[in-house]
């Protein structure tokens, strides 16, 4: 019989899902700042996530297999009631938003990763059948995200970390916070990435979609813009 307080080996996936409604759901004025501080914010999650899950589930120190486009994928040792106490909690967080992230893990004593993988597929999908409910009252979390200044943050600074909530900081989850950081202290850097790059005109301001779209009609080009 195995030890309530045993410590096994796991793979574990976060999966952040309802991105594509949450980004564009945007008014058109100033698109392109709304669409990039999104764009960030949910990219920033799968490293809330890193951030959360390593800080209660260091030791031995989790092995990061893929962190990008809304997916983490990882190894950390861990007990397993404990595990799925602090899966409920991360999801706690966003229980009153659109974007939600889908967790689920298998055990990982094994070096089979491709069948560990398949496995977790299979029960990743499931679980994106039992989203939790919340009946608690509304109280606006990222709707009051002011995503104009994650953009400036963005285009001014080389680098991010999380760190423990600052109530100055813009996006938080949890007790942590994001942190747009200088050179020097860098944790995440931008660095070779689009993550922070945008149009900007010769005074260094950002440059909207109606703009570059006039810029093309003044050539002769239609005024549209595609991708």
């Amino acid at each position: 019989m195995e030890n309530n307080h045993s410590v096994n080996r796991f793979l574990l996936k976060v999966d952040i899902s309802g991105i594509q409604n949450f980004i564009f759901d945007i008014p058109s004025d100033e698109a392109s700042k709304n669409l990039k501080g999104r764009s960030f914010y949910v990219y920033s999650l799968t490293h809330f996530a890193e951030t959360f899950f390593g800080q209660h589930f260091s030791l031995p120190p989790p092995e990061i297999i893929f962190n990008g486009g809304g997916n983490l994928l990882m190894y950390l040792s861990a007990n397993e009631e404990e595990l799925k106490k602090k899966i409920d909690e991360f999801q706690t967080y966003f229980l009153q938003c659109n974007i939600y992230p889908f967790i689920a893990y298998v055990k990982a004593d094994d070096d089979e990763f491709e069948m560990q993988n398949r496995q977790l597929g299979i029960l990743l999908g499931l679980e994106k059948f039992k989203r939790k409910l919340n009946f608690n009252a509304f109280e606006p979390s990222i709707d009051n995200i002011k995503w104009d200044e994650i953009s400036k943050g963005l285009k001014e600074s080389k680098a991010f970390s999380i760190r423990e909530r600052n109530k100055n900081d813009t996006i938080s989850v949890g007790n942590l916070s994001l942190a747009f950081v200088e050179e020097g202290k860098v944790t995440m850097p931008f660095e070779n990435k689009l993550l922070n790059k945008f149009p900007l005109n010769k005074n260094g301001n950002i440059i909207d979609f109606d703009e570059i779209a006039q810029k093309a009609s003044s050539r002769g080009a239609d005024e549209k813009l595609a991708a």
